[in-house]
């Protein structure tokens, strides 16, 4: 036992017991840091259960700072890293293969693999996609837009883009700049144009006038329905 120059003492522990050395604050009466028989450290602990163990009851645990604008700070585990850049501020993960996030246990609510491909509920994402959605509900996917006039999801590509929405009447709505298709068996069976004729056909298509509906052979002109 020593003194520690009037801010408490540091102790030495030599009575036969699991020998450790710690900092004591004498006039807080609190352990500050102790270092245990296996190289454990705690700050604020007086029992460390890891390498470094920090806690405290207000207050940053911990800080870590890095004065030079670019650095990084990395944390390892294993072949993976978890770092803060330095000069975007972004969080970073450095794995070899995927990052996970769990949510209530281990298992993993979401990933994101090497190659950028994010999987919500699905562990394995469809590599040519860039977000897969899997859910054991009748909704897998639920937007809400409550408070908004119209509310609506794009789809966009390099030449054009579509929206899918709900109105604030409460009905829906699909949006495009040009034709409507629709698609079954990787057959085109239902195209709207812009002037609003709308067409149905088993195979190709024969142009019909404005306001008249076709399906194979029958023709009505008049309004739909």
């Amino acid at each position: 036992r020593s003194p520690s120059r009037g801010l408490g003492d540091v102790y030495k522990r030599q009575d036969g017991g699991n020998p450790f050395f710690q900092i004591f604050d004498g006039v807080a009466g609190q352990v500050r840091m102790r270092i245990d028989s296996s190289g454990r450290v705690g700050i604020g602990v007086d029992s460390p259960g890891a390498r470094l163990a920090v806690e405290t009851d207000s207050g940053n645990a911990a800080r870590f700072n890095t004065p030079s604008y670019g650095n990084s700070q990395w944390f390892r585990g294993g072949a993976k890293f978890l770092g803060l850049s330095g000069s975007s501020g972004a969080a970073l993960f450095d794995s070899p293969s995927y990052l996970d996030f769990a949510a209530g246990g281990t298992t993993s609510s979401m990933r994101i693999t090497s190659s950028g491909a994010v999987g919500i509920g699905a562990t394995n994402p469809i590599a040519s996609s860039v977000l897969t959605v899997k859910g054991a509900t009748a909704n897998p996917i639920y937007i809400d837009g409550t408070g908004a006039a119209n509310v609506c999801t794009s789809l966009t590509n390099d030449n054009h883009t579509i929206n899918v929405g709900v109105q604030d009447t409460g009905g829906g709505y699909i949006f495009t700049p040009s034709m409507l298709q629709l698609y079954a068996g990787s057959v085109e069976r239902v195209r709207i144009d812009t002037s609003g004729n709308a067409k149905f056909s088993g195979g190709s298509f024969s142009p019909v006038g404005a306001g008249q509906w076709t399906k194979g052979a029958i023709t009505t002109s008049g309004s739909y329905g």
